[in-house]
Protein backbone atom coordinates (compact mmCIF):
# COMPACT_ATOMS: atom_id res chain seq x y z
CA UNK A 1 0.00 0.00 0.00
CA UNK A 2 0.81 3.50 -0.71
CA UNK A 3 0.46 6.55 0.97
CA UNK A 4 2.24 9.75 0.83
CA UNK A 5 2.73 12.67 3.77
CA UNK A 6 3.81 16.13 2.92
CA UNK A 7 6.06 16.93 5.09
CA UNK A 8 7.57 20.09 6.78
CA UNK A 9 11.29 20.73 7.64
CA UNK A 10 10.08 21.06 11.19
CA UNK A 11 9.07 17.34 11.59
CA UNK A 12 11.58 15.24 13.75
CA UNK A 13 12.21 12.78 10.89
CA UNK A 14 12.61 14.92 8.09
CA UNK A 15 16.25 14.83 8.46
CA UNK A 16 16.47 11.15 9.04
CA UNK A 17 14.33 10.22 6.11
CA UNK A 18 15.46 12.42 3.51
CA UNK A 19 19.57 12.71 4.81
CA UNK A 20 20.56 9.92 2.76
CA UNK A 21 19.65 11.79 -0.36
CA UNK A 22 20.39 15.54 0.16
CA UNK A 23 23.79 16.23 -1.64
CA UNK A 24 24.08 11.97 -2.94
CA UNK A 25 25.92 12.12 -5.79
CA UNK A 26 24.61 9.16 -7.63
CA UNK A 27 20.90 10.34 -7.06
CA UNK A 28 21.80 14.21 -8.42
CA UNK A 29 23.69 12.21 -11.28
CA UNK A 30 20.40 10.48 -12.13
CA UNK A 31 18.19 13.37 -11.99
CA UNK A 32 20.76 16.04 -13.09
CA UNK A 33 20.66 18.66 -10.45
CA UNK A 34 21.51 19.14 -7.12
CA UNK A 35 18.57 18.32 -4.09
CA UNK A 36 18.42 21.67 -1.96
CA UNK A 37 16.41 21.77 1.17
CA UNK A 38 14.74 24.71 0.17
CA UNK A 39 12.99 26.48 3.25
CA UNK A 40 10.32 27.45 1.19
CA UNK A 41 9.31 24.22 -0.08
CA UNK A 42 6.87 21.44 0.45
CA UNK A 43 8.23 18.06 0.61
CA UNK A 44 6.06 14.97 -0.05
CA UNK A 45 7.23 11.33 1.21
CA UNK A 46 5.62 8.03 -0.44
CA UNK A 47 5.70 4.94 1.56
CA UNK A 48 5.27 1.98 0.34
CA UNK A 49 4.14 -0.45 3.15
CA UNK A 50 5.43 2.06 5.97
CA UNK A 51 9.06 1.96 3.71
CA UNK A 52 10.19 5.36 2.73
CA UNK A 53 9.99 4.99 -0.89
CA UNK A 54 10.51 8.38 -2.56
CA UNK A 55 10.12 12.08 -2.32
CA UNK A 56 8.79 14.69 -4.48
CA UNK A 57 9.01 18.77 -3.56
CA UNK A 58 7.15 21.93 -4.34
CA UNK A 59 8.08 25.63 -4.66
CA UNK A 60 5.01 27.98 -5.29
CA UNK A 61 3.63 26.21 -8.22
CA UNK A 62 6.67 24.65 -9.95
CA UNK A 63 6.98 21.32 -9.15
CA UNK A 64 11.04 21.05 -8.17
CA UNK A 65 12.79 17.47 -7.71
CA UNK A 66 10.97 14.17 -8.27
CA UNK A 67 12.70 11.11 -6.93
CA UNK A 68 11.86 7.17 -6.52
CA UNK A 69 13.53 4.98 -5.05
CA UNK A 70 14.68 2.48 -7.84
CA UNK A 71 13.08 -0.53 -5.91
CA UNK A 72 9.87 1.27 -5.74
CA UNK A 73 9.49 2.55 -9.44
CA UNK A 74 6.82 1.29 -12.01
CA UNK A 75 4.70 0.73 -8.90
CA UNK A 76 2.65 3.78 -9.13
CA UNK A 77 4.56 5.71 -5.93
CA UNK A 78 5.68 8.94 -8.28
CA UNK A 79 1.96 8.68 -9.86
CA UNK A 80 0.72 9.08 -5.98
CA UNK A 81 3.33 11.48 -5.13
CA UNK A 82 3.01 13.79 -7.89
CA UNK A 83 -0.97 13.63 -7.97
CA UNK A 84 -0.81 14.56 -3.57
CA UNK A 85 1.34 17.74 -4.85
CA UNK A 86 -1.37 18.83 -6.95
CA UNK A 87 -3.59 19.32 -4.25
CA UNK A 88 -1.48 22.18 -2.79
CA UNK A 89 -1.24 24.01 -5.80
CA UNK A 90 -3.47 26.74 -7.78
CA UNK A 91 -3.38 28.29 -11.00
CA UNK A 92 -0.19 27.49 -13.49
CA UNK A 93 1.86 24.83 -12.49
CA UNK A 94 5.40 23.98 -13.86
CA UNK A 95 7.59 21.36 -13.94
CA UNK A 96 10.77 20.68 -15.78
CA UNK A 97 11.39 17.29 -16.10
CA UNK A 98 12.88 14.42 -17.61
CA UNK A 99 11.21 11.43 -19.69
CA UNK A 100 10.93 9.12 -16.61
CA UNK A 101 8.99 11.59 -15.19
CA UNK A 102 7.22 13.25 -18.27
CA UNK A 103 5.30 9.91 -18.65
CA UNK A 104 2.85 10.52 -15.05
CA UNK A 105 2.98 14.20 -15.40
CA UNK A 106 0.90 13.74 -18.70
CA UNK A 107 -0.89 11.35 -16.95
CA UNK A 108 -2.24 14.21 -14.76
CA UNK A 109 -2.68 16.40 -17.83
CA UNK A 110 0.39 18.25 -17.78
CA UNK A 111 0.85 19.95 -21.24
CA UNK A 112 4.21 19.91 -22.71
CA UNK A 113 5.56 23.58 -23.31
CA UNK A 114 9.13 23.23 -24.15
CA UNK A 115 11.38 20.35 -25.41
CA UNK A 116 15.27 20.02 -25.64
CA UNK A 117 17.75 16.81 -25.90
CA UNK A 118 17.24 16.29 -22.23
CA UNK A 119 14.10 18.07 -20.63
CA UNK A 120 11.03 19.30 -21.00
CA UNK A 121 8.74 21.97 -19.27
CA UNK A 122 5.45 21.06 -18.80
CA UNK A 123 2.61 23.29 -17.48
CA UNK A 124 -1.11 22.28 -16.14
CA UNK A 125 -3.60 24.78 -14.91
CA UNK A 126 -5.21 24.00 -11.80
CA UNK A 127 -8.27 25.59 -10.18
Amino acid sequence: MISVKCISKRNIYFYKTIGPYLGNRAIEKEIGYHIYDDPKQLWFFAYVDNTFAGFVTLSGNNCKVDYVLPKYRKMGVHFALAKERLKYCHGKVRITCNDASKKTMLKLGFKEVRKTYYWTWLELNVE
